[in-house]
């Protein structure tokens, strides 16, 4: 009787065990959803920032607009156009020359200016780099294309 015991006990240790497991595996499960619930309401917390500072920019830019218009000559107003003539990029320009007067090329030494100058020669660069780097093939690539292209057909 014993031995029928020990057996008894050993299988109830091996069910425990799985058990067990069971609930690691359910815990550990229930863990990365609750993580993934994390990682989303972080992501939405993050979209929605965006929007209100997005927001925010579009009504101060209206409010601005709209002094700029009624205002002509006010010191916000000039002080608006030297930087929009200083900031504005080259291809977002024609959004205000019409209204506000700006020039539709940047001057020289603004930093639109600059930064355009700064693209045109980081893509310079970048051709030429690239030009530079191309992989050669390895003599035995070569070999093997010559026989591709010059294998004769009967």
């Amino acid at each position: 009787m014993a031995i029928r015991r020990l057996r008894v006990d050993r299988m109830d240790r091996k069910d425990s065990i799985n058990q067990l497991l069971d609930k690691v595996a359910h815990h550990e499960k229930k863990a990365g959803q609750l993580r993934a619930q994390i990682k989303n309401l972080n992501a939405y917390e993050r979209r929605q920032a965006e929007n209100r500072d997005t927001a925010r920019k579009i009504e101060l830019g209206a409010i601005l607009l709209n002094h700029m218009r009624e205002n002509p000559d006010d010191e916000i107003t000039l002080f608006c156009r030297r930087q929009l003539n200083r900031y504005v990029r080259d291809f977002r320009r024609f959004l205000f020359v019409d209204e506000f007067g700006i020039d539709p090329i940047p001057p020289p030494g603004s930093w639109a200016a600059n930064d355009a100058a700064d693209r045109a020669a980081r893509k310079a660069a970048k051709a030429q780099k690239s030009a530079a780097n191309k992989p050669r093939p390895k003599v035995w690539q070569k070999k093997a294309l010559a026989r591709v292209f010059t294998r004769r057909k009967d």
